[in-house]
């Protein structure tokens, strides 16, 4: 197994998680009912008996085989977890893949290596030793723990529909969105297309969703003549990308490819490339679209794409961020002898068009959306004055909104619905799109947002009243309404065609609807206080995982990681603001969030039985998202004291971490939706959630010493 194709990093020694007697019991715990036992008793080199003993001294639930269901659906989270308990070799067994299957997981899937901070942790062979006495006695106490406070019931990817309104039938423009549960990275290799069922379509289409996005890769649809060993299996992606927009355009539903391109070449086939080399990044060579034939290939492809597959509804383009593609998408223009003299807009513009020519000599109708995401306001104007016609501008709605946190002024970076837009870049961008006439689109979280991304909404009702006002009043009708997160059909979705007062009567009866709105009031003006400057909240903070973040009596070295690890770097969460105003923000979050609780609980002594279901998940979902704001604040406030003299003010922090970990289960429980992210998978499960407990338990007692 050559493990010398995965990346490294800086070495580090890998973390101790002491709330547990060994490494083993670790995994066995972390992994419980989420692998099979025959493949942890594999990566151990053990018996199937011997992982039972381990699981039973621990008291986890009776062991059932999930199949492959968690490698296919979940492997980030089992890869997340294990990351400080495995090497990169039992990390391939545990998923029963090949180092090349992980390596290009960790760089195509969506930032993976990123997110786990670019290093993986140095850790030796995990093997199963029988246990001492004393670790023995440790797993009956956390039998203890276990048998107190998990909670049976979840059935993970098990995800219910909400009930919602059926969009106006004269509703118009572009509603397109991310499919909730897809897998980030290869469902066309799936020729029964089973992560696109009829029955996702006929909720889409019934909530007036009539486009869905993905990504994908040009060379993996397009066979590359330079290299055809790197298109492998490109006619099967071919074939079921067209059986898909078939299967689509049934329903009323457009499939728009998302490309970030051209994509950088791997060490293996770079030689074959010489010519066309821009510069190395990260063990790649990008490709310069000075040169011609790197231009005519965007082209040429697109067009060959696009006339085999006519039911493709377009393709919507990241120029200047995400993965290295041309020179200036990452601000190294000045390295490339080609590309040092010419002008970023100019380079931007050209790969556009190229793609777009391409796209629309095949066919004219379709849509080719040029995602301004990190072009800078500097290069707006003239990128958007060198676009073709028949390109429409999509732009973040929210990028660059004045925040103020306590005199504190911001920006948003990234998406947020706590401070609604658009901004006034996002504003100017359009208005010169306009005057070239060419069409305008808004890039927009109507469900959710790196803000709170694990809950399948947030019932923030006014903030999305208000945005989507906003943006009617700047002329923009057409919407991309999430990115990876937040695609669920869900009743803010009919916010597109119905007025709040007309969802809250429809969903919660007449008697308790103005409690529900006065409700939603009270959680759009408690979420305004989030503390929002650039990306370091809502990447780095607790808000994606809540109460399963470990907490560390001494620091742990560690820095946070996108949307990822959060660890405890409270420095690296908390960004522009000061501790004390960082922490001051959330309780002022949770406080206003509790109010809106309080109300839903009157409501359910006004409503009538038939709402009651709504009701009820609307509860479930409002107070998940209370529990991980609290604990978020919880988290800063220990931090900010565990180096104290007094450590008796940490007991009531751990107290509480523990209840909102239960909390928190027993929502998750109930709600499969609540802790999944697509392009994140489950950022927290029961077993995380109890680990919490333990970890809590295990500080309480090295307290009380």
């Amino acid at each position: 197994m050559d493990i010398s194709l995965l990346p490294s990093g800086d070495f580090k020694p890998a973390l101790e998680f002491k709330h547990f007697p060994n490494r083993v019991a670790a995994f066995v715990f972390r992994n419980w009912n989420l692998v099979s036992v025959n493949r942890l008793a594999t990566v151990l080199r053990t018996g199937e008996a011997e992982i039972i003993k381990v699981a039973t001294m621990m008291k986890l639930p009776p062991p059932v085989d999930p199949g492959c269901l968690w490698i296919q659906k979940g492997y980030i989270t089992l890869i997340r977890q294990n990351w400080h308990l495995l090497p990169y070799e039992q990390i391939l067994e545990l998923l029963d893949w090949t180092p090349e299957q992980l390596k290009h997981c960790l760089k195509e899937d969506d930032f993976l290596w990123h997110k786990l901070g670019n290093i993986k942790p140095d850790v030796e062979l995990l093997r199963y030793q029988e246990f001492t006495e004393e670790e023995q006695q440790r797993c009956a106490e956390i039998g203890n723990t276990v048998t107190k406070n998990w909670i049976d019931g979840f059935k993970p990817f098990e995800f219910a529909a909400s009930k919602t309104l059926p969009a106006e039938s004269n509703s118009s423009g572009l509603r397109m969105i991310y499919p909730y549960d897809m897998v980030y990275g290869e469902p066309l290799l799936d020729d029964e297309l089973a992560g696109f069922p009829e029955k996702m379509f006929r909720d889409y289409a019934a909530a007036g969703i009539n486009a869905l996005w993905m990504p994908t890769l040009i060379y993996q649809l397009v066979e590359w003549d330079r290299a055809p060993e790197m298109s492998g299996a490109w006619e099967t992606r071919r074939r079921n990308l067209k059986k898909l927009t078939e299967r689509a355009k049934s329903f009323g539903i457009e499939i728009i490819l998302y490309f970030n391109e051209p994509r950088s070449i791997t060490t293996q086939y770079a030689k074959r490339f010489t010519d066309l080399k821009g510069l190395e990044s990260e063990g790649h060579t990008t490709l310069c679209t000075s040169q011609p034939e790197t231009l005519n290939y965007l082209k040429s492809a697109m067009h060959e794409l696009f006339a085999d597959c006519n039911d493709l509804g377009g393709i919507f383009l990241i120029t200047r961020s995400e993965n290295p593609t041309n020179c200036a998408s990452h601000d190294r223009k000045k390295e490339c002898p080609r590309c040092a003299k010419r002008q970023i807009s100019e380079i931007v513009a050209e790969t556009v068009n190229a793609m777009a020519e391409g796209v629309l000599d095949a066919k004219p109708t379709a849509r080719v959306l040029a995602y301004t995401w990190a072009w800078a306001t500097e290069y707006f104007d003239d990128i958007i004055a060198r676009l073709n016609p028949g390109v429409t501008v999509l732009s973040v709605s929210e990028w660059g909104v004045k925040t103020d946190c306590e005199g504190i002024s911001g920006s948003v970076v990234d998406y947020s619905i706590s401070h609604p837009g658009p901004s006034a870049d996002a504003v100017a961008g359009w208005r010169t799109a306009q005057e070239r006439d060419l069409n305008c689109a808004a890039k927009i979280q109507i469900n959710n947002s790196w803000e709170m991304s694990t809950v399948p909404y947030l019932p923030v009702y006014d903030l999305i009243e208000e945005h989507l006002n906003n943006l009617r009043q700047a002329g923009v009708n057409d919407f991309m309404l999430s990115w990876t997160l937040g695609g669920f059909p869900s009743p803010v979705v009919a916010m597109l065609t119905h007025i709040k007062e007309e969802i809250a009567e429809t969903l919660y009866g007449a008697s308790a609807k103005n409690t529900i709105l006065a409700a939603w009031k009270n959680f759009s003006n408690a979420f305004r206080n989030f503390p929002f400057n650039s990306t370091a909240t809502i990447y780095l903070s607790p808000v994606n995982c809540g109460c399963a973040n470990l907490l560390y009596l001494e620091p742990t070295g560690y820095l946070a990681t996108m949307v990822g690890i959060p660890y405890d770097d409270l420095d690296g969460w908390r960004g522009i603001y000061p501790p004390e105003v960082f922490e001051r923000a959330f309780s002022r979050i949770v406080n206003g969030w509790n109010d809106g609780l309080e109300l839903l609980a009157e409501a359910s002594s006004q409503i009538a039985p038939e709402y009651r279901n709504n009701l009820d998940e609307l509860t479930r979902i409002a107070d998940a998202i209370y529990s991980i704001f609290r604990s978020t604040m919880n988290q800063i406030a220990f931090i900010r004291k565990r180096g104290d003299a007094n450590s008796e003010q940490l007991i009531p922090i751990l107290e509480d971490e523990m209840a909102l970990a239960k909390r928190l289960m027993a929502a998750q429980t109930t709600d499969a939706r609540i802790g999944f992210e697509s392009s994140n998978h489950y950022s927290y499960t029961p077993n995380l959630l109890v680990e919490k407990i333990l970890n809590c338990q295990a500080i309480l007692k090295s307290l009380k010493k």
